[in-house]
């Protein structure tokens, strides 16, 4: 059964939910309602903060930054916002550092998601793997 945000917080409020199964609740909610950077702004910053770098966060760990900047490019400079909020600086910048790495345009990303720019190719050019290990030797 699919719970509105809303309730999902009334809930924990009335009765804590575990924080791993809170955070999953939370997100399915979220998933439901934001697809991309622009439906961000009907919520409140610590929203963006939370999505953004949590997106970002099971992209790298489930397959590097290659995978995040193939998947989800437009979302590296919000995730970057999210740990610098989070006081986590060190992340920030790793995150900053491969988004100078990313095509600089829509139409680059395009080619990249259409198969025009072989992206492998294009990745592989672009070590990310040395990006992968600093954001796994901090809490990322």
């Amino acid at each position: 059964m699919k719970r509105t945000l809303q309730e999902i917080l009334t809930d924990d409020e009335e009765s804590p939910i575990a924080d791993e199964d809170l955070d999953d609740a939370v997100w399915l909610a979220l998933c439901e309602k934001i697809t991309a950077p622009s439906d961000l702004q009907r919520f409140q910053f610590p929203v963006t903060v939370y999505y953004a770098s949590r997106l970002l966060q099971w992209e790298v760990g489930n397959g590097g930054f290659a995978q995040a900047a193939f998947n989800v490019p437009e979302w590296f400079e919000l995730a970057a916002v999210g740990y610098r909020f989070l006081g986590k600086t060190v992340a920030e910048n790793i995150i900053l550092e491969v988004k100078r790495l990313l095509p600089e345009n829509e139409d680059a990303v395009e080619q990249l998601r259409t198969g025009e720019i072989e992206w492998k190719g294009y990745f592989v050019d672009h070590d990310f793997s040395v990006y992968d290990e600093q954001a796994y030797g901090v809490s990322f």
